[in-house]
């Protein structure tokens, strides 16, 4: 407990310790009523409390701030992220494209007679210059320029022919027709299902 006085009658008046402020009191001898003002160490000590508080408000509000902008940061990085992502997978698209067509433009090169979408096919080579030609060779050249229909028949005469010719080779074509051809030249145009017959030296099974 504390004591005050009353500024009318000086009539000592018992309150709370905790609740001298301000407020307004009421003398219990004369009924007046008055305000009690605080002493310059009470005043010092409710306005640090209210400057501390206001630094406190400050302190939220700043790390507060400090949050939104760590948040916008992440945020930023996560979209420049996503973006690097984007444009990494654009690129890769891009150079498989580029692959594609590389590849698709060769075996137009190494093909010459394949035509995309056409149903004839134009050889590269004479019946000439395929006789005496390896057939498997021939025949994968053949088959990539777009024929269909490729027959191809082992002979079995290697043991004949080697006591007559020894330059002959087993697997050499002897005979190749297409679309009953066998004296087509360089640059004829045929349908991709012409019936390609050749017969090649092998030795007897």
């Amino acid at each position: 407990m504390k004591v005050i006085e009353c500024p009318k009658c000086q009539g000592r008046i018992s309150v709370d310790s905790e609740e001298i402020d301000e407020r307004i009191y009421v003398c219990e001898h004369c009924g007046t009523r008055f305000r009690r003002k605080l002493s310059k160490s009470a005043m010092g000590a409710k306005v640090r409390v209210r400057e501390l508080e206001h630094e406190e408000t400050m302190a939220d509000k700043d790390h507060q701030h400090e949050l939104d902008l760590m948040d916008k940061e992440v945020e930023i990085e996560e979209k420049k992220g996503a973006s690097d992502i984007k444009l990494i997978f654009g690129v890769l698209a891009f150079f498989v494209g580029m692959i594609a067509v590389c590849g698709i433009l060769l075996h137009f090169t190494e093909n010459p007679g394949f035509v995309f979408g056409s149903d004839q096919v134009k050889v590269s080579k004479s019946a000439g210059d395929m006789r005496g030609s390896d057939h498997v060779v021939i025949e994968d050249e053949l088959v990539a320029l777009g024929f269909t229909n490729v027959d191809s028949r082992a002979m079995g005469d290697m043991g004949i022919l080697e006591d007559i010719n020894p330059l002959i080779t087993d697997g050499a074509i002897d005979y190749i027709s297409i679309d009953g051809d066998s004296d087509f030249k360089q640059n004829t145009w045929f349908a991709k299902d012409a019936k390609v017959i050749i017969k090649y030296h092998s030795h007897p099974d």
